[in-house]
């Protein structure tokens, strides 16, 4: 039986905070109580970038870092590092498969797929495509900021790339295909939706391609949102095109970092 914790990941600083906090995986009790640090096969100096909890069994869990994936079986007490092709890949993004329990898929940065077919035990690199109007910043790597998978086709899945928009995949992540020309077009027809912060190939869609998070809820097949610079955006196409939710009717901030579906609620995000 898992007792029940909350666990937050912390990175230590970037740009000119780099190396100034804390990093690792903590936790805590959803009473109270102090948040403790976790170790127990982590390394002592670790930025845990995502944490992924099976929706199979609570018991096993996933944390991706600059070190690359570990995995827990026992709710977190105990972590071991994965067998994992790119041992320099740091792993922005981690997803359970919602009715395999045996697939997990991992997001890098630079930008790369990963699929685990027995569990995490193993991982291949899928072929992952970019955006045609993809950006590169100096400094700034190009990161797969979120992989996930509809619960009503599974075999459906949607990476969202920071700053490179959405690609799809309908085969499991074999193959995937670019669906960011409307956040594209949006952009162009737009002025409130121009932004580019600079770099190479960088124009006024840059804002519109600088994915942070993709939710779908089980409630509505093919229904995708977006979160990204410019706000947050729906598809009801799985996709094909895209519509912005002008979130700035109800906040002054449009700036949109994540976004999720309740878990006691499929029709809230």
């Amino acid at each position: 039986m898992t007792t029940t914790k909350i666990f937050a990941g912390a990175g230590c600083g970037e740009g000119k905070t780099q190396g100034m906090y804390r990093g690792g995986l903590f936790r805590r009790s959803p009473g109270g109580g102090d948040w403790q640090a976790v170790r127990n096969g982590l390394p002592d100096k670790v930025e845990v970038r995502t944490i992924a909890v099976s929706p199979h069994d609570p018991g096993v869990m996933f944390v991706g870092t600059e070190d690359g994936p570990y995995r827990s079986i026992d709710g977190g007490n105990r972590w071991e590092k994965l067998n994992f092709p790119d041992k320099n890949a740091a792993i922005w993004t981690m997803s359970v498969h919602p009715t395999n329990p045996k697939i997990a898929y991992a997001g890098a940065a630079p930008v790369a797929v990963y699929r685990s077919d027995d569990g995490g035990d193993n991982w291949k690199r899928l072929s992952a495509a970019i955006s045609p109007a993809h950006c590169e910043r100096g400094g700034f790597d190009t990161r797969t900021i979120r992989i996930t998978v509809d619960p009503n086709k599974p075999d459906d899945l949607y990476v969202a790339i920071e700053v490179s928009g959405v690609i799809r995949s309908s085969d499991a992540g074999e193959t995937f295909t670019d669906v960011s020309s409307t956040l594209i077009d949006l952009a162009r027809d737009n002025k409130h939706l121009q932004s580019a912060i600079g770099g190479r190939h960088c124009g006024i869609c840059e804002g519109m391609l600088d994915s942070h998070a993709l939710a779908i809820s089980p409630s509505l097949p093919g229904t995708l949102f977006l979160a990204l610079r410019m706000g947050i955006f729906k598809s009801d196409d799985r996709g094909a095109q895209w519509r912005d939710t002008n979130v700035g009717r109800f906040s002054p901030l449009t700036y949109c970092r994540d976004i999720i579906v309740s878990p006691h609620n499929p029709r809230t995000f």
